[in-house]
């Protein structure tokens, strides 16, 4: 199993990163800035607001951070691999996936019913840092 430091909001992922672009965080996964030329290293230059941080396994995009929101891509790629990241962060907001007949689902624990997973799927985080499936 590999193991992921997987950050649960966008606010976690940018204290992880701290001044730097990317940070690997498992094996061919790294947390990338998306979007984002840092400024140089205590210069008082503010980030760009609206750009968010990307958890990238090879060169594929599976969760995006934004403030206040999240949302998962497979890329087309349904696999054991991906699918082991995704369940990373649905894991840390009492969220789950699984495979039904080839159709992947997400399982809010605090719900009996799945939702059909579909790319870019989103969720809220509010500013405790809980997640519940956007619209």
């Amino acid at each position: 199993m590999t193991k992921l430091n997987m950050p649960a909001t966008f606010e976690d992922a940018d204290r992880m990163l701290g001044t730097r672009d990317v940070l690997k965080i498992g094996h061919n996964t790294y947390l990338r800035r998306e979007g984002v030329i840092l400024p140089k290293v205590g210069d008082g230059v503010p980030r760009e607001p609206g750009h968010g941080i990307a958890v990238v396994y090879h060169s594929s995009v599976v969760v995006s951070f934004f403030p206040g929101l999240v949302r998962l891509f497979t890329n087309g790629y349904h696999t054991t691999t991906t699918a082991v990241r995704l369940r990373a962060w649905l894991a840390l907001h009492n969220f789950g996936l699984s495979s039904e007949g080839g159709d992947w689902k997400i399982h809010d624990f605090r719900s009996e019913y799945p939702f059909d997973f579909e790319e870019g799927f989103n969720f809220d985080v509010d500013e405790y840092g809980l997640a519940r499936v956007g619209a």
